[in-house]
This record gives C-alpha cells, structure tokens and sequence, in this order.
C-alpha cells in the first residue's frame, strides 16, 4: 500500500499533512473531513499531533503485528507518567481499536517492545471565527492597536513531561506599511504579513502604521486545509505614528587639501569652517518637522531651531555641538527623535615650515602652512629688501617659490602671518623661509 502523504507547510518545525493511514498504520474512522497530522518537535516525546474536524462517531484503531495485543492508556496536562490504562479497547487478531475518542487528549500504544505516542486536538472544541476586526480608538506612537472580537485562542497540547505547548493556527495579518530603505534613504510601502500563533482581544503592531492601510486577517491553517478558511478586513486607518530617518552629509568633499590638520577619530567635524548639509525624510503622517542644535546632548539649552526638511550649517566656533531632528503628528501627541549627531570642531592651530625646495622633483616643493579651524589668513613673503613676492588669504594655498612665474634665486625669504581660529585665537607670526637647492625645471 502506498501511503500518501501532502505537505502543507512548516511552523516552529511542524510539518502538517494530510494521511490515510500513519507509518504505524493508525486510523480514523468516522470522520468527514481529513485528518491532519503534525509531526511535533522530538522534545515532546509525541511521535504524532492529530487534528480533527470534530470526534462525532470517530473511532481509532491500529493495525500491526508488532503491536498485537497492545495496551492503550490516556494522559493530560501531567504527562504520561500519569497516565491512565483503557480498558475498552477491542481486539480483533491484530487489530486493536478504541471505539470512543476523546479530544485534546494524550494516547499511548504500548506492546512488549515498542510504543507509540500521540495527542489529539478535537478542533470543534477550538474553533476559529472573526465577528469584527478595527482600530482601537486609542492608540500610542510606539505601535498599532488593532481590536479583534473572534474566537482565535491558543491551541494547547502537552508533552510526555506534562509541559504546556502551543500549537500555532497560522493566522495571517496582512496589512501595507513604509519600510526605510538605507540604500537609497527612502521610505518605501511594502506589503507585509506576519504569522500568529493565536489571537487574543487586541493585536499589536510592531512598528506601528505608518501610512493609511486596512489590516487582513486570513485563516487559521486548519480551516485552509479543509477549504473552509476565513477572512476579514478592516476598515483603513488613520495617519497617527510617526517615523523620521536622517543623514548629513560634508559640503567640504570638494575642497580636501592636503595641508589641513585632520584628527583620526570618527566624528563629525574636525576643522572649521566645517559646512554640513542635515536630511531628513519622513513618513506621511509626519505634519511638523525641526532640526535642533544644542551644546549638551540632552538638549536641555537649544542654540538653534531649523523648521525645514534639510538645512545647511557652516560650524566656526571651536567645541562641541549637538544636532537632531524632531518631527511629530498634527495632533503633536505622537513625537519622534531622529539620530543625535555630535559635532566636534577642534581648537585652532598653525603649523609654519622654515624650508623647502622648488626644484621639481616633487618633494617639498611648495611652502606651505598646516593648519586647523582657521576662519581669517593673511600671508605675506618679502624678499630681504622689502618686496612682496607672494600674498594669499587661504592657508590651502602655498608658495611654489616662483614671482612673476619666475622661480626666485636660492637663499633666505621672510613671511608675515596674521590669522585667526575659530576658538578665537590670534596669530602673528614672523619668520625665515630658506630656500634651497632651487633650479628651475624649465631651463
């Protein structure tokens, strides 16, 4: 005889299926709808889970050699250690059948040698049904309360030790939200569905909605089976929680140079004048959007309030600041923080060379200053009778020892410095720049 086997899926590592008979030939009889099997997890010490429509005139029996006059007992919540023997079990040559089955139920069949081990759920005792599913009239920024009025509740069986299990009805909530997607920094609707292992007078939705959607309950897996499944839906929700994902981005990309002071250390920040452009996107429930900045991370003394979507800063003064954005509903009851960045704009500083050679060779072939979160620079370089050969008011820039595009003779060249720091410092600098081993590249 070929035994034919269907699968009908894989919860919490049960496989259902529908059968004619199991590998120890145990069979249902009376029953009108299929009889579904699970096989449960090795813990439980069941061999099998058998599901039934309902157990009118429903009679078990077992057809084996090897269990020939075999002894049947029954068990509940305590385990099988507990087990009760039956005594109305008839016997026909090698067949053994119990003729009145009770539901929600452990069975042992036991001979000589071998034993088999299974619950049965009578599932009229459990049945599934929706009267009404909606949104609860008070919900909170951190979820979505959905209330359900039905019959869904937990599907308990019990191992050989006697510990509760829940066997999952596979429900299904399906229901649209916006996912942030970090690649491409937006978010985005997709349709979602969650598995319930039952339902109690309230759903909660972890993250809540945040966009309009109604919510789809489909189910349980039983009735799906036996092709009678229901299914609700409710009414779309209103806009309520709020979402808010953020991103900075350094405007200063484009003017790296290479005389610039940087600090190994991962912040944002480093030398002023430091430009940086905040982004922020938001759900479609969010109706009022601020960025703030503060000097402590509490924001307990806000220096600056933005109300845009994105806003641009250019950071001068030496310390510490703090940026967030903050968005909320219309109602302003649902308030959400984006990332706190921190800002570290180091104190100034002003590093000046003494010597370099423009011959080409390119080493040290520019004078140039390093420097740190210089907000105002004036160079000057004389010759030693008084002339002005090279003036600039960016310390990016250096003197490639060259006046009027002549490279200038070997020997020593006097510079005039005045700057200040972001951190409010003032620099006067005076100083010698000897030029050495100078040829010009193009004679």
């Amino acid at each position: 005889m070929v035994i034919k086997r269907i699968s009908f899926g894989l919860v919490c590592g049960c496989m259902i299926i529908a059968l004619n008979t199991s590998a120890e030939k145990l069979s249902f009889v009376g029953n009108h709808d299929p009889v579904i099997e699970i096989i449960p997890e090795k813990s439980t010490g069941l061999n099998k889970i058998f599901v039934l429509k309902d157990l009118k005139g429903v009679s078990v029996y077992i057809d084996d050699e090897e269990y020939y006059n075999a002894k049947w007992s029954i068990f509940g919540n305590m385990g099988a250690a507990y087990s009760m023997p039956l005594n109305n079990i008839l016997y026909e040559g090698k067949k053994s059948t119990l003729s009145t089955v009770s539901g929600n139920k452990g069975y042992i069949i036991e001979s000589s040698d071998k034993k088999y081990t299974f619950w049965i759920v009578d599932y009229s005792t459990n049945q599934f049904g929706i009267n009404k599913i909606d949104f609860d009239d008070i919900q909170d920024c951190e979820s979505t309360v959905i209330d359900f009025d039905g019959s869904a509740s937990p599907i308990y069986y019990y191992t050989i030790n006697g510990r509760q299990e829940v066997l999952s009805r596979d429900i299904k909530l399906l229901y649209n939200n916006l996912v942030w997607n970090e690649d491409y920094k937006r978010f985005e609707q997709q349709s979602l569905v969650k598995n319930l292992s039952s339902i109690s007078d309230r759903l909660i939705i972890i993250p809540p909605l945040y966009c309009i959607s109604n919510v789809h309950i489909i189910g349980d897996r039983f009735l799906e089976f036996w092709n009678t499944g229901k299914s609700y839906v409710s009414r779309n929700s209103n806009l309520y929680s709020v979402s808010v994902e953020t991103n900075v981005t350094s405007l200063d990309v484009d003017n790296v140079v290479d005389n610039e002071i940087k600090d190994n250390v991962d912040f944002l920040g480093g030398s002023a004048p430091c430009t940086l452009l905040f982004s922020s996107y938001v759900t479609d429930g969010v109706d009022h959007i601020e960025w703030q900045m503060s000097d402590d991370i509490d924001f307990k003394n806000i220096l600056y309030r933005v109300m845009e979507r994105d806003f641009e800063y250019t950071f001068t003064e030496g310390g510490i600041k703090y940026v967030r954005c903050v968005g909320s509903n219309v109602d302003g009851n649902c308030v959400v923080y984006g990332k706190t960045y921190t800002v570290n704009i180091g104190t100034s500083e002003l590093k000046i060379p003494n010597i370099f050679s423009p011959d080409g060779d390119g080493i040290n072939d520019e004078w140039k200053v390093a420097y740190r979160s210089i907000l105002s620079y004036q160079c000057r370089i004389f010759d030693r009778h008084g002339h002005e050969l090279f003036y600039c008011d960016n310390p990016a820039i250096g003197w490639n020892g060259r006046y009027k595009n002549k490279l200038v003779k070997p020997g020593v060249y006097y510079y005039v410095i005045n700057a200040v720091g972001s951190d409010g410092k003032h620099y006067k600098k005076r100083g010698d720049i000897n030029i050495v081993f100078a040829k010009d590249p193009g004679r």
